[in-house]
């Protein structure tokens, strides 16, 4: 009976080299509100700047991304056109192991201060290119994206003429040969 079970025991396979493991992909992460946002992206911001200084708007968003350790960017851009697209607001967020991240991102009411439709557009990707268009990502299509549309008034109540509003934008993206 030894004699069976250490040459059973001695019969096994030994590995000595390196297994490779697949490359995990990366896969784009995705952007959603909070539920218990104060400023839900389904609905127009009114910010009325008549009165005392106003709260800096807070968005509240979930980052979902398969990816829990990749570190990832948000950032904000407001009436960005491709040719001036500085973010208004940029923010690292760090992996936190789980696909689901919350966010909370302060906008400077400054920055919507001008009477009118603003667009305010935050985006998050794994990592964005160094270039003039900061909305472009680094990796093609490695990005999302939600926008709030805001309307600003200085106590003079008006329609919100949707026309007059700056128009969608999306991210240029790089052949990805």
């Amino acid at each position: 009976m030894f004699a069976l079970c250490s040459s059973l025991a001695l019969g096994g396979c030994l590995a000595l080299d390196k297994v490779e493991l697949p490359e995990i992909p990366d896969y784009p992460p995705s952007v959603i509100d909070d539920f218990d946002s104060p400023n839900p992206s389904t609905g127009i911001l009114e910010l009325d700047f008549s009165g005392d200084p106003l709260p800096d708007p807070v968005l509240m968003v979930v980052v979902r991304d398969p990816n829990i350790a990749q570190p990832l960017t948000v950032r904000v851009f407001i009436d960005g056109l491709p040719g001036e697209s500085r973010a208004r607001v940029s923010q690292e967020v760090a992996p936190t192991g789980s696909v689901d991240r919350d966010v909370t991102v302060t906008v400077p009411a400054a920055q919507l201060r001008l009477a009118g439709c603003h667009r305010m557009e935050l985006m998050v990707s794994g990592e964005f290119a160094n270039g003039v268009d900061q909305r472009l990502p680094l990796r093609t299509n490695d990005f999302a994206s939600l926008v709030w549309w805001v309307r600003s008034t200085d106590g003079i109540v008006s329609d919100v003429d949707l026309t007059a509003c700056p128009t969608a934008l999306t991210p240029v993206q790089r052949d990805p040969s």
